[in-house]
């Protein structure tokens, strides 16, 4: 390899399909030698070489050019296999619990009619309830009564125990889900029950953590302030129960924390969660979701809590799982072993397959007879064990371990399958690695496929390729965009979790992160060395990864479509505007040809347009119109599909070979842009802004997608100003033979060489550690950050020409 001159640049041009590289190019016989066929066209898309035809091309064999798309097309089917045993796996479920309907109430039980009432606490906190004007979102507290039950059922016993049932419902669920459990629980004549219920408005939280920490806050201090206004209604000390569902269970395990320095928390006899993640999320939408979770398992919180609090041990947590029915909450996320204070026998799993429960697997926990009647009777049951006295202290001492039926820990029967040949891949992949692994490379895919032709032109420039590549059909993996993306994904994902997470918990199982549950559960040393566990992992996450790698492949050619469907929208519009100048008579300069491209310099109007659009734009979102962060990541996104393209769309009516590093760095932009928005997750934001009139404000969005906000906008003016810049200043500089001080450093020696290598490693080292850990696909978000420099300056460092004068975003040779 060697420095071409002038006379060298069309041959070179030849193989990277837009110009030369920085001015080099490969050797004689080996640019010569491997020139690509015209079969090898539809590999060509984004960064392959062009159409060329070299005579000595023939000479290669036609199976090792058909390797690359047999590569390609076995991937694809392999995940279009994988989908469809998903589907079959969903119609098998389906089957199964339509031929398994839950138990409904038996005719011993009367379905008496329940009363909600809501109660407004006074609380300085969270302000007036009434009018919901306070710090918070407007979230509710009912009391469930029956008005019948208390003159039917009436207490057996003088003086029973009190027994208080606060209930927390799950994402986006309901307060009235505790009907069921009031029906049941207000007839119990053994006891005097109360039962209340919290109203979140149907808000989801499991994609933002802050919303978890406002509902457990409100719990814990609603629960105060209702045992402030009523102790002294009672002579003997309540019973407090807290029972939550799916992430009403994490809501209050986080609400005990707060509650353990308050009065109430010698009163709490115990906690039960049904289908909650009390181990860890499914996978976690965002960073405070994560540090949540963190701080539950973190050692030294877990030896704190671990002893006696003020006296008292934790309260006793049962945890309640409906078994593998459940395909978004799997059971193994449900385990509290390990877990904060349980010890002694404090903290117990039980499914609903065990006998001793409901004997199958259901798919809805809340609604059968079986798993009301369980966990009523385990409150009743742990109510009725008293102590010596009626006090705390002597009551507490012996409210450390479950009364339960017997042979209730008893190891439970195996899990119930429901596949069968076809659907057992989607089963095998559901039950060990989940929507993790799928959330994760489609992330990694969708960034893989908008900077390869960047990272494909940097391996140009460094020469990477025509020295370990030197058969034309190996360098087709890298020059073809969807096989590179394909091949080099999980790589990335297979390497990365053995170099970041698998050798280092193994030989250093004391770091902090490695006793993580999400860590700890796929080490293949823990107990005991296990090899085989790791391929058999490999070979459940391979389903979703080859879908979530085309998902994300998809994903990327439907927003070029976008762009390219804006940059046509807008060609015919200048072409329109241009004949309508001329059936007006208007001045030469205004009704210039479109297509023309000479005297650009003397032009700038059209160039002005992208960048007063914006301008006013940015204002009206940001300073006039009330518009939440999600909203405003869908307006930066259109804005970058409508933008763009306009300045380009003035000189051509199609993005051809000329005009193709344009493209590409447009397609960085809008990719940009559109992670953005998907990491804020808009549709649950969107739904709770209708629902529950609730929004993403400062205290709820993470501030790394705020400084990500930032940093778009920053990346959208570069692209949208750097054509007025260009034309006006850059054009006059190279008619003059004159460049600035900063073009001049920037096409130093030492900068082209080192700028590459950091533009690579700004992209790649935060990539291959989001997908090493699949579960914190959170981490796209560090993705955007750290690779902001190589969004921005990226195509400057491959567009230069044939001098090396490296150019700004957006530049076409």
């Amino acid at each position: 390899m060697h420095l071409c001159g002038d006379e060298r640049e069309d041959d070179c041009s030849a193989y990277t399909g837009n110009g030369p590289v920085s001015g080099y190019c490969f050797d004689k016989g080996l640019c010569d030698e491997h020139m690509p066929s015209q079969e090898d066209e539809e590999l060509s898309e984004i960064g392959a070489p062009s159409s060329g035809v070299n005579p000595a091309a023939t000479s290669l064999p036609q199976r090792k050019k058909n390797l690359v798309v047999l590569f390609t097309l076995f991937s694809l089917a392999a995940a279009l296999l994988y989908a469809l045993s998903v589907v079959r796996l969903g119609l098998q479920i389906r089957d199964y619990a339509n031929n398994n309907r839950f138990r409904v109430f038996p005719d011993s039980v009367a379905w008496h009619p329940l009363s909600y009432r809501r109660l407004f606490l006074q609380n300085p906190k969270w302000g007036d309830e009434r009018s919901n004007r306070g710090s918070s979102p407007p979230y509710s507290f009912f009391e469930v009564s029956c008005p019948d039950c208390y003159s039917t059922y009436a207490p057996t016993q003088e003086k029973p125990p009190e027994v208080i049932i606060f209930f927390a419902h799950g994402n986006a669920g309901s307060y009235m889900q505790a009907h069921r459990l009031g029906i049941l629980f207000l007839q119990e004549q053994k006891i005097k029950g109360r039962l209340y219920t919290f109203d979140f408005s149907e808000q989801a939280n499991a994609h933002r953590g802050a919303l978890l920490h406002h509902q457990a806050d409100f719990v814990a201090d609603t629960i105060i302030t209702l045992y402030e206004d009523r102790k002294n209604e009672t002579h003997n000390p309540p019973f407090i129960w807290l029972i939550g569902h799916s992430m009403g269970g994490v809501v209050v395990r986080m609400a005990l924390s707060t509650l353990s320095d308050s009065q109430v928390f010698p009163l709490i006899a115990g906690v039960i969660t049904l289908n909650s993640p009390n181990r860890q999320m499914p996978v976690f939408l965002d960073l405070p979701m994560w540090r949540l979770y963190k701080t539950l398992w973190d050692p030294v919180q877990k030896n704190v809590l671990a002893n006696d609090r003020n006296g008292y041990r934790n309260p006793r947590i049962l945890s309640l799982t409906s078994g593998p029915l459940d395909l978004m909450v799997q059971s193994k996320h449900t385990r509290l072993s390990d877990s904060i204070g349980c010890n002694n026998g404090s903290c117990i799993d039980v499914t609903t397959e065990h006998p001793k429960v409901c004997g199958k697997t259901l798919m809805t926990i809340m609604r059968d007879y079986c798993v009301v009647e369980f966990w009523t009777s385990a409150v009743i049951r742990n109510s009725l064990v008293r102590g010596d006295g009626i006090s705390p202290e002597s009551r507490n001492l012996k409210l450390r371990n479950w009364s339960l039926p017997e042979g209730i820990n008893d190891p439970a029967p195996p899990p119930h399958s429901f596949s069968d040949a076809f659907s057992w891949w989607a089963e095998a992949s559901y039950t060990h690695v989940g929507l993790t692994v799928l959330v994760a490379f489609s992330y990694g895919s969708f960034v893989l496929s908008a900077i390869h032709p960047l990272l494909l032109r940097l391996l140009l420039n460094l020469r990477v390729l025509s020295h370990c590549c030197a058969d034309w059909s190996w360098k087709s993996l890298f020059t073809s965009s969807h096989t590179a993306v394909v091949m080099v994904t999980p790589i990335m994902g297979i390497v990365g979790h053995l170099l970041l997470v698998q050798i280092p918990c193994c030989l250093l199982p004391a770091m902090e992160g490695c006793k993580s549950p999400w860590i700890a559960d796929t080490l293949v040393c823990k107990p005991t060395f296990d090899p085989l566990m790791l391929v058999w992992c490999a070979f459940a996450a391979s389903g979703p990864a080859l879908k979530g790698i085309w998902m994300g492949i998809i994903a990327y050619r439907l927003l070029q479509l976008l762009l390219r469907g804006s940059k046509f929208g807008w060609t015919k519009f200048w072409l329109v505007t241009h004949r309508a100048c001329i059936y007006l008579r208007l001045p030469r300069w205004v009704r210039r040809s479109p297509t023309r491209s000479d005297d650009n310099c003397d032009e700038p109007w059209n160039r002005i347009i992208p960048v007063t659009v914006f301008g006013v734009v940015v204002f009206l979102c940001g300073v006039l119109l009330p518009l939440r962060i999600c909203d405003r990541a869908l307006v930066w996104l259109c804005l970058t599909i409508v933008l763009l393209p306009l300045s380009a769309s003035y000189q051509t009516a199609t993005f051809d070979s000329s005009d193709g590093r344009r493209e590409e760095a447009y397609m960085l932009v809008s990719a940009y842009a559109l992670l953005h928005l998907i990491h804020l997750h808009p549709f649950f934001a969107w739904r709770n802004a209708l629902r529950s009139a609730t929004f993403d404000d400062a205290t709820v969005v993470d501030f790394t997608s705020r400084a990500v906000e930032v940093l778009l906008l920053v990346l959208i003016l570069s692209y949208v100003m750097w054509p007025l810049y260009h034309e006006q200043r850059l054009c006059e500089q190279l008619h003059r033979d004159k460049l600035s001080s900063l073009s001049k450093a920037l096409a130093s020696p030492w900068i082209q060489r080192l700028a590459p290598h950091l533009c690579i490693l700004l992209v790649l080292i935060p990539l291959v550690w989001m997908i090493s850990v699949p579960v914190a696909s959170f981490r796209i978000v560090w993705v955007l950050l750290y690779a902001f420099p190589c969004f921005l300056l990226g195509p400057a460092l491959v567009s230069g020409g044939s001098g090396g004068t490296l150019l700004a975003p957006g530049t076409s040779n």
